[in-house]
């Protein structure tokens, strides 16, 4: 057992358990109440045990008889009735085996649209030939014959109408009709026996389906924040948590893979939404959206660990999530992660942060110093490990990196990685998850980033040989971030 996470006040000004309203929402929804137990428990399907927290309240599942089940438009049609339930997200469990006659809407083969997999494995894809990774033999057909242990994941393709006036993502901006393919996405788990416990849905990616029940979360591991005045209201978070999230091919091709109305459409947005979302689960909010968005938040992370740990996914998702579901869940398997080297996928904030004595690149500096950045920096940022590398040269010397410069690759840092890592980076301290992240380097970096000192004479060099170039240095992509880090980054000094 991980010894941080028995120091239950955490940073003991600021971190405690939730107030009582919100364990009394918790019970509402359906999660048990902790207690002030020093040994956190995980209660699962795999036999855990509660370790000294009581016995928890359990609630009567409601299960019915039905030949078909939809979802976010998208029905499955079955021979005759099953068993059928909700897991904690909402999306639908059948007991099996089943026989799914068909789906709605119907999948085409040429085009290929409307794709449907079964336990899918990272770096291929059935749903839709327009993006990469497309593999036909990965796509199911109907009438399909499911054992228990199975994730049906099925989708909706955009057509021709629907790039008509842009198609919109969560937040009402248009996407580029380059960089989106599908509408949305739905899962369909068959399980053995019908559920008995209120429990998450187990990861849609590989053959093993854990249970993870809520009845106990390790609810004193968050901390417990006053909102600070630019606090949002959570409606927009708790939407683009609620379905699932398609991340199971690699690289830039994934973006394709984003279902407009599920996820944010590029990574940038996605380390955004992750950081208020993990601000917002420990702040004082309104006790019911604060539950409901630990829950979507859990099933968010449990499906990521399904994908990091069975093949190469998507790095435009985060370490956050999966360490944030497994030590609330308290499931060594999940939090273990990355100290054990179980991900199979790379992860932006570790090859993007970096110590000198760990840089790759053969273009070396006849201006600035060995072992440190241009500005004096002891940690530094990269585009892509190798000759991308551009912070141990002076702007000057910026030119020699390719693909854009080294201009190109500053405007990358200031735009779009740095500041969404701010929110992640505070709530991971004061949870305490820097052993289990295994990258110190990167919590370094956003103290880097966060750094008060003034930028303005560095922009101002870079300004000689980048005029267009503005800095955004200090920044955390909300002022609702950049007013939490404020209020309480002093706290992990």
């Amino acid at each position: 057992m991980y010894d941080g996470f028995r120091r239950l006040l955490l940073r003991a000004r600021i971190a405690g358990s939730p107030t009582a309203t919100c364990l009394i929402a918790a019970c509402m929804l359906g999660f048990g109440a902790c207690t002030r137990s020093t040994s956190p428990a995980l209660t699962s399907s795999q036999g855990r045990q509660n370790n000294d927290r009581g016995k928890p309240r359990s609630r009567t599942i409601d299960t019915a008889d039905r030949d078909r089940l939809s979802q976010w438009g998208i029905t499955w049609y079955f021979d005759r009735s099953y068993p059928t339930g909700h897991f904690v997200n909402g999306d639908w469990w059948v007991k099996g085996p089943v026989t799914i006659v068909r789906v709605d809407p119907a999948p085409t083969d040429s085009p290929a649209r409307n794709g449907s997999m079964v336990n899918p494995v990272p770096g291929t894809q059935g749903y839709d030939d327009r993006i990469g990774f497309y593999d036909k033999t990965a796509r199911v057909r109907f009438p399909l014959k499911l054992g228990p242990n199975s994730s049906l994941v099925s989708t909706i393709s955009l057509d021709a109408e629907d790039y008509n006036g842009g198609v919109k993502d969560l937040r009402g901006k248009t996407i580029s009709s380059a960089h989106v393919k599908l509408r949305t996405a739905a899962v369909l788990t068959v399980l053995a026996k019908e559920l008995a416990e209120e429990s998450l849905r187990p990861p849609y990616c590989g053959n093993e389906k854990p249970l993870y029940e809520t009845r106990v979360l390790n609810w004193q591991l968050l901390p417990d924040l006053e909102p600070v005045a630019a606090t949002p209201k959570p409606d927009y978070h708790l939407r683009a948590f609620e379905r699932v999230w398609l991340t199971h091919i690699r690289d830039w091709q994934c973006r394709l893979l984003h279902p407009s109305e599920n996820m944010p459409n590029y990574y940038r947005d996605i380390s955004q939404l992750y950081s208020e979302a993990a601000i917002l689960v420990s702040t004082r909010i309104r006790p019911e959206a604060r539950v409901l968005l630990v829950a979507r938040l859990l099933q968010n992370g449990v499906d990521q660990y399904g994908v990091v740990t069975h093949g190469y996914g998507d790095s435009a998702v985060n370490k956050f999530p999966i360490l944030f579901a497994g030590v609330m869940l308290d499931a060594p398997e999940i939090y273990y992660t990355f100290l054990a080297h179980a991900s199979r996928t790379p992860f932006r904030e570790d090859w993007q942060t970096y110590y000198p004595k760990d840089a790759q690149s053969q273009i070396q500096s006849t201006k600035v110093p060995k072992g440190q950045g241009w500005t004096g920096a002891k940690v530094l940022w990269r585009q892509d490990p190798g000759d991308m590398e551009h912070e141990h040269l002076h702007p000057s010397e910026w030119y020699l990196v390719p693909s854009g410069g080294g201009g190109k690759r500053e405007t990358y840092r200031h735009g779009t990685t740095s500041k969404t890592w701010v929110g992640m980076a505070l709530i991971a301290k004061l949870m305490n998850l820097e052993l289990l992240w295994d990258h110190p380097a990167f919590f370094d970096y956003v103290d880097r980033w966060m750094d008060a000192a003034d930028f303005t004479s560095y922009e101002k060099t870079i300004q000689l040989y980048y005029p267009a170039f503005r800095s955004q240095h200090g920044s955390a992509g909300s002022e609702f971030v950049q007013k939490t880090w404020e209020r309480y980054s002093v706290i992990l000094q």
